[in-house]
């Protein structure tokens, strides 16, 4: 007698080789989606399926929305205009695209403040997704890039990616940080206890 086994939680975390420079190279990119990938500052990144580049259903919107809420900043498709291919899975789950972004940047606070945004509408659903799935490479520029998958309730997915991204990157973090507080005029935190 059989089961069916159901993942209700994954977190993987590993080293990644296909950075910004990579997606921004592929020899079967024309030259104009090589130009847009090397000025992106997310880069949308297909998933392979069967050996075709593909992307979860749903993706062409999901850049929508990025672009829309932010139109400063370059969020482009790892993909030519005429092989662009949308692949639907059907299933209680929700799978959003793969989206490469650079560590310490404001692209990377951009992408998970449209995440916590999209995940508050699809739970307004009438039948909300028990799961999300999704990836995160984060590109440090300095060699180091880092995969986070995350299959799980949608409410964890932006607080782990966040987390995940603290512990592979502190100095990134910190200096995002330091950034934000000039932007702001906000005086450092004190991390320090017993003050």
């Amino acid at each position: 007698m059989g089961y069916l086994e159901e993942i209700l939680f994954k977190l993987e975390v590993s080293e990644a080789e296909q950075n910004k420079h990579f997606w921004a190279t592929v020899e079967s990119f024309d030259p104009e989606t090589k130009a847009r990938l090397l000025k992106a500052d997310v880069v949308v990144i297909p998933n392979d399926y069967e050996g075709q580049p593909v992307f979860p259903e749903g993706t062409s919107n999901f850049v929508q929305i990025l672009k829309g809420n932010n139109p400063a900043y370059a969020f482009e498709v790892a993909s030519n205009v005429d092989s662009y291919i949308e692949l639907a899975l059907h299933s209680n789950e929700r799978r959003w695209p793969t989206l490469l972004v650079i560590a310490g940047t404001v692209a990377l606070d951009i992408v998970t403040g449209v995440l916590a945004g999209q995940i508050l509408e699809v739970m307004k659903e009438p039948s909300p997704p028990t799961s999300i799935e999704m990836s995160l490479v984060v590109d440090n520029q300095d060699g180091r890039c880092v995969r986070i998958f995350y299959k799980g309730p949608p409410k964890d997915l932006v607080e782990t990616f966040e987390t995940q991204i603290a512990r592979c990157f502190p100095q990134a973090v910190e200096t995002e940080l330091e950034h934000n507080e000039e932007i702001t005029g906000a005086e450092p935190k004190n991390t320090e206890h017993g003050d």
